[in-house]
């Protein structure tokens, strides 16, 4: 590809099928701009004006990230060494991003999340996933494959909170969205487990969903009848003899779609309960 090319999103060429904006979907791969811009994200996030010594970012990078001994630094003409080596990490960070394997950036932006602890940061990354047609969006500090706002917001909304249920939420992510050993069934069960965990909140006590929707009703919660009953066959059809949640031995063989429906109905759910607590 010409380093010089021009790709703009409903731009001229986009507009009159010379080239194709669509036809750069990223699933299992990133392209070079992805790569670039990424990059350019964690560079606003390094100062150059660390201290050595400190608990940084560059020092988290290096030995709990990389498994290094020591970040690189750099010496005056005597040998002392007076700061790091930014032209070398500079170097070392940018190959990561231009020649790993599409996992390993995922990975290593993983744990950059898990260390900053930043909505701002995820917010980024989520935004150019978006602008760069990336089949994934972060939740939390996981790689996911919901791509829709109204997906993400509802599972993101439920781990936001410091509760039982957001536990169970991040685990049910986690098993979905593992690339290698994908577990839909225990991620349905992990979902479930979610909205039984915070029935149980509301009532003080281990409770069945309909317990709990009683007693929101005896607060003065109107549920409509209908509604209520899609909810309690919904989570009721994993409890039956041949459900989910009884590990009968059968083969269930759940689908992707369906804990993926799960995941964000059980959610969305947590989320609903909260607001009648």
């Amino acid at each position: 590809m010409n380093n010089n090319e021009v790709h703009l999103k409903g731009g001229y060429s986009d507009r009159k099928g010379i080239t194709n904006f669509q036809s750069n979907i990223q699933y299992c791969n990133l392209n070079t701009r992805t790569r670039n811009k990424l990059f350019r994200v964690l560079g606003q996030y390094i100062d150059t004006d660390i201290n050595i010594g400190e608990d940084n970012i560059l020092e988290y990078i290096y030995v709990e990230l990389f498994g290094r001994v020591d970040v690189p630094k750099k010496a005056n003409v005597y040998g002392e060494i007076i700061g790091y080596n930014f032209d070398k990490i500079t170097a070392e960070l940018f190959a990561l991003f231009s020649y790993e394997h599409y996992g390993t950036v995922f990975t290593f932006l993983e744990g950059i999340m898990q260390f900053l602890k930043n909505k701002d940061f995820t917010n980024t990354v989520n935004k150019v996933f978006e602008e760069e047609l990336v089949q994934h969006r972060f939740i939390g500090n996981q790689v996911t494959d919901l791509t829709d706002v109204h997906e993400i917001e509802a599972v993101q909304s439920c781990i936001d909170y410091d509760d039982e249920s957001r536990k169970h939420i991040e685990k049910a992510t986690q098993l979905l969205c593992n690339r290698e050993h994908p577990d839909y069934e225990n991620s349905v069960k992990e979902a479930i487990s979610a909205v039984e965990a915070k029935c149980s909140e509301i009532l003080g006590k281990k409770a069945s969903l309909g317990e709990a929707l009683r007693k929101l009703e005896g607060n003065g919660l109107i549920i409509h009848p209908a509604m209520k009953d899609a909810f309690n066959k919904l989570f009721g059809y994993t409890s039956d003899t041949n459900g989910i949640r009884h590990g009968s031995g059968m083969d269930i063989n759940t689908s992707k779609a369906e804990a993926k429906f799960m995941l964000v109905t059980c959610a969305t759910f947590c989320n609903y309960l909260r607001e009648y607590q």
